[in-house]
């Protein structure tokens, strides 16, 4: 939805977020249609959320368009005239963070009100069909923040946008841009801080730190007040927390999913080791590289680990996505270990296969998973010098043998 043009003005740099105009012509009439207060769904289940079903989102207002990262929209974009689109405005961003000036999704108020965040953690509301900026927050970042690297983005619901900073959440009112409310310092100086765009639902924001020094840490907060109504512990063992030194342990780096019973689904990233690390200290490091799901409590009810005892940096990074597959539910997650997973959202085996997820804290099987290569072997086997070992220390952490993978 959105394009990063890079021009050279007056002797520096600087990136311009830009919008085509048929891009802009359609969100703006779909964002005034009539759909629900909500802005994400043709249902809501609840004040302060995103509806959580499966029909196509009316206007794009949540960072994936709907609680469910399907990004399904209702447009009037089409094969036939996307080859039409032309830039109708663009906007220059000129604060930029440790990784360049902007890497997330706009959202998009019922009105039309474009709102979006750079990567110096600014947010930004526009009109959709002129790209006269309405109002600007600005984050007055600092060096007592930890470091902040994106993607990262904002979400719009019921006349709020809600985002974070490095350290903090916060909350603003979508029509004038001022301060509702921001939390305490959450994330510590030490590790990655806030680089996630939120998801709300049911009065409840949800979001997670990327890697700390401690552990990751994922938050349920008051979508009035900001208040901490809950926190979860991303890699599972205390003595586990520091494996991933000043970088980091878990974390996540993108949306959460949210089902239609209200359980929140987080991919969980990777602990910053070494293969040294790996091959003499063999450990699972749960729940890190894993899909968690967690009840509106924050309770666990349970995860699938895609790789145990991670040295490669590979994540389960990405957003999950709740679907359906042949008339039933599942959860599909990937990241960059190349497989994609499919998951059944029910605490029971999943498609008829593997062990049963009854318990608080039981992994569920996947009910297939895909190479995005053609090479398919033990994740943990890529390094000649430690091949031997990387498939003994997979075999004893997995019980599987490298040709069921």
């Amino acid at each position: 939805m959105s394009l990063i043009n890079k021009a050279r003005t007056g002797g520096r740099w600087k990136v311009a977020l830009a919008l085509a105009g048929v891009v802009a012509a359609a969100l703006a009439v779909s964002g005034c249609g009539g759909s629900s207060s909500s802005g994400a769904s043709s249902t809501s289940t609840g004040s302060g959320s995103h509806g959580a079903s499966t029909a196509a989102a009316s206007t794009w207002s949540a960072p994936n368009a709907d609680l469910q990262n399907t990004r399904a929209i209702g447009s009037s974009i089409t094969s036939a005239n996307v080859s039409k689109l032309r830039v109708a405005w663009r906007i220059p961003l000129t604060h930029a963070g440790g990784f360049g000036y902007y890497a997330n999704t706009p959202v998009v108020g019922q009105d039309g009100t474009i709102y979006f965040q750079d990567l110096g953690y600014n947010v930004f509301a526009a009109n959709g069909k002129t790209g006269k900026v309405l109002w600007t927050h600005r984050s007055g970042r600092t060096g007592g923040m930890p470091l902040g690297e994106g993607p990262n983005g904002v979400t719009v619901v019921n006349g709020t946008v809600y985002g974070e900073m490095p350290a903090y959440a916060f909350a603003l009112s979508a029509a004038t841009g001022k301060l509702v409310w921001r939390t305490p310092n959450l994330a510590a100086k030490q590790g990655q801080g806030f680089n996630i765009a939120p998801q709300v639902h049911d009065g409840r924001v949800y979001l997670s730190t990327s890697g700390q020094l401690n552990g990751g840490l994922a938050y349920a907060l008051d979508a009035k007040t900001g208040k901490v109504l809950w926190r979860f512990q991303e890699t599972k063992n205390p003595a586990e927390r520091q494996a991933g030194g000043a970088l980091g342990t878990g974390g996540a780096w993108n949306t959460p999913a949210v089902g239609p019973d209200g359980t929140v689904y987080f991919g969980i990233a990777n602990p910053y080791r070494s293969i040294d690390q790996a091959t003499n200290h063999p450990t699972k490091l749960l729940y890190n590289d894993s899909t968690v799901a967690l009840t509106p409590s924050g309770r666990l009810k349970w995860f699938y680990q895609a790789i145990p005892n991670d040295f490669h940096d590979w994540d389960m990074q990405v957003s999950p996505i709740y679907t359906e597959s042949g008339g039933q539910p599942v959860i599909v997650d990937s990241g960059k270990m190349g497989f994609v997973y499919v998951m059944t959202p029910r605490r029971a085996s999943c498609c008829g296969r593997g062990p049963s997820a009854s318990t608080t804290g039981t992994t569920t099987m996947p009910c297939w998973r895909r190479s995005t290569s053609s090479t398919r072997s033990c994740p943990m086997c890529t390094t000649p010098a430690h091949s031997a070992a990387s498939r003994r220390t997979w075999r004893s952490l997995t019980g599987s043998s490298t040709s069921r993978l």
